[in-house]
């Protein structure tokens, strides 16, 4: 279901310029195809790529598409910080008073830009989120296990966002939004936004545009398509940074923004696999239980075994969560957080 917002209040976007922010690293083909999508339109747009650190032709395609389009901006970040930051530096460089954010492994829809700049006036204050279904191969290769398990976490989430819009900024999940330039900028400011080295970034910040009064929305008809991609090492990598971000906005937050990183990590899991989760707090049996259940995961995939491969890395992370999780909460039990501790 659509948000029911009145459409009635959505705003003359002629009034209004737009800029497209896209961080991207190593993956020149897609944000090659990206730009040129984004700039078949006559609506007045700026694009600003920001390269954050790539090593293959990134920087080519990028030059290339600046000395021949005056409307595309190419920044270069270091390399180090991470999407968030170099995203927010293509919003400090940004011209357009709505900025557009995008990942750039993410293909729009035909007027997605402009869909969006209609949910915004001079008088508004939102954050608008669009749909960003994640393409699933069928059937699924070998070893793409987890971008079926993104894909069904990723609808989950959508399902809460159209029973309660109120979720869009407690449990906010960037690649497809929009949002006042300023209003951007101001979220980020010191006294709002803490050093926070982890993923779900993007949670604090929804959490903090709740704070300023900012109006959400979700319009499913905001469409891009998510093509995700992530091998077994990077599976595991994210899956506990994700355990360290819920656990450093739970120290931050509390209940507010999410419960327990334990009950997380645990939840809606059978009573089995819950016991076999917490045993592996430790660390030497976290290890062990990772390289066993990776072992298990390849072996399945082998055999063609999907459900197995699926079941077990749905296991796996749940692991990597706790595990993250915990380092973060012991280093910062003694103290409150201030976004210092070391991650993983």
């Amino acid at each position: 279901m659509a948000d029911t917002t009145d459409r009635g209040t959505m705003g003359t976007h002629s009034d209004l310029h737009v800029t497209v922010v896209v961080p991207t690293r190593d993956r020149a083909a897609k944000i090659d195809r990206l730009i040129g999508l984004l700039l078949d339109t006559d609506q007045p747009i700026q694009v600003v790529v920001v390269d954050d650190g790539s090593v293959d032709r990134t920087a080519e395609v990028l030059a290339d598409w600046e000395s021949k389009d005056p409307r595309v901006l190419a920044l270069r970040g270091t390399g180090k910080d991470g999407q968030s930051q170099a995203r927010l530096l293509g919003a400090r460089r940004a011209t357009g008073d709505i900025l557009v954010l995008l990942d750039d492994d993410v293909v729009p829809a035909p007027g997605l830009v402009a869909g969006h700049l209609k949910w915004h006036s001079p008088e508004s204050n939102r954050l608008v989120l669009g749909y960003m279904p994640t393409f699933v191969p069928d059937p699924l290769p070998i070893g793409a296990f987890a971008t079926q398990l993104y894909a069904t976490e990723y609808e989950n989430h959508c399902r809460g966002f159209d029973r309660d819009v109120n979720t869009v900024l407690t449990g906010l999940w960037l690649g497809n939004m929009s949002i006042r330039r300023d209003t951007y900028l101001s979220a980020f400011d010191a006294d709002r936004m803490p050093q926070f080295p982890y993923r779900h970034e993007d949670m604090l910040f929804g959490l903090i545009l709740k704070d300023m009064g900012v109006e959400p929305i979700f319009d499913r008809s905001l469409f891009a398509q998510h093509f995700h991609d992530r091998p077994l090492e990077a599976f595991r990598r994210d899956s506990y940074t994700q355990g360290q971000g819920r656990a450093a906005i739970y120290r931050l937050r509390g209940e507010e923004a999410t419960m327990d990183p334990e009950k997380v990590a645990l939840n809606e899991m059978p009573l089995p696999v819950k016991w076999f989760v917490r045993c592996t707090r430790p660390a030497p049996l976290h290890r062990l239980a990772g390289t066993t259940l990776s072992g298990a995961i390849a072996a399945s995939g082998r055999l063609g075994s999907r459900r197995a491969e699926i079941s077990l890395a749905r296991v796996l992370r749940r692991v990597d969560m706790l595990a993250g999780s915990k380092d973060v909460l012991e280093a910062t039990q003694d103290r409150e957080y201030d976004g210092t501790a070391a991650g993983g």
